[in-house]
């Protein structure tokens, strides 16, 4: 899903954005190792989700700081 967000352009409008598709991407990504980490070995699945929930929050902290724009200053007319 990376790849396919970042090499084919969007076909419309209506198409859903890139950091849609990369979330997606990313939620099944996530989902597959803690499944991956369940099914082999079940004693370190809590260290594996609070890894995917650290990365998780650093890619939040980090969009926000990408979506953070300064605000124009306001000019008085008085």
């Amino acid at each position: 899903m990376v790849v396919e967000a970042f090499v084919i352009p969007p076909a419309n409008a209506y198409a859903p954005p890139r950091i849609m598709v990369v979330g997606w991407g990313a939620l099944i990504g996530g989902l597959g190792v803690l499944w991956f980490v369940g099914a082999t070995n079940a004693e370190l699945l809590p260290i594996a989700l609070a890894l995917l929930v650290v990365i998780a929050g650093i890619g939040a902290v980090g969009y926000s700081f990408m979506r953070a724009t300064p605000s124009t200053p306001k000019t008085s007319t008085s």
